[in-house]
């Protein structure tokens, strides 16, 4: 029995202490001293992992994602998006395979991207002008603005600096209203539990970008996702 018990807690220990994603696809861009965040809190929280990077290049991510299999996707386009719909079908086709994505755009509301939000479970989007409103966080029990007391962007000198979104079956978590609004949505949660489709872009954050993208990936891949409560119970039964 001792032996039995000890296999058991080797296994609790391992489900706390989950292997990260061996592979990360990313878009972003770095431009007026913002963007770089993304990356150090992927290199920060994931030092193990395999990161391809793309900075504002959308031919190579797609290009990437097209040839590769990835763990988790981001896409943070603050500066340059994309205008071929059948790159935002590809992450879309990702995402509906089982695929994490993490999606914000500054163009959403161009409509090149519909099939991408849409199916992250946002109908709509509309673009903010810079300066940016303020923002405010909606479900203070989410993962992923604890923490996060100022939500205050930089302003690198962009046209559009997010976008108010409409949301079908995403959950919104943060908004451009000081309360839940309908159409003032940021960031949503999609419906697969891991997936984000953001108005807000972390990386303009001015406070603590690093801390919130952190938050965002520990989001998207938690830490204790490999041996869930239901598997260990299942597995004491085979015990007893």
């Amino acid at each position: 029995m001792k032996y039995i018990f000890t296999f058991f807690m080797v296994l609790i220990a391992g489900a706390a202490m989950a292997a990260p994603p061996d592979t990360v696809l990313v878009e972003y861009d770095v431009y007026g001293g913002y963007g770089q965040a993304v990356l150090d809190a992927i290199d920060a929280l994931w030092p193990s992992a395999t990161v391809d990077s793309h900075n504002g290049d959308w031919a190579g991510f797609i290009a990437d994602l097209n040839a590769g299999d990835y763990d988790v996707v981001i896409c943070e386009a603050h500066n340059y998006t994309s205008f071929t719909p059948s790159d935002f079908q590809a992450l879309a086709d990702y995402y509906n395979d089982g695929g994490r994505v993490f999606y914000a755009d500054w163009y959403m509301s161009g409509g090149y991207a519909n099939v991408l939000f849409n199916a992250l479970g946002v109908n709509s989007a509309s673009g903010i002008y810079m300066p940016p409103v303020t923002h405010y966080t909606w479900d203070t029990s989410s993962l992923i603005v604890q923490g996060v007391s100022d939500w205050t962007y930089g302003d690198p000198g962009y046209g559009v600096g997010g976008n108010r979104l409409t949301v079908g079956t995403a959950d919104p978590v943060t908004g451009w209203t000081a309360s839940e609004t309908s159409g003032q949505g940021g960031i949503c949660c999609a419906p697969d539990g891991y997936s984000i489709c953001s108005g807000y872009f972390p990386s303009l954050n001015t406070s603590d970008p690093e801390g919130l993208w952190t938050n965002i990936l520990n989001y998207m891949w938690p830490n204790n996702d490999s041996i869930q409560p239901t598997s260990l119970g299942k597995l004491k039964a085979q015990f007893n």
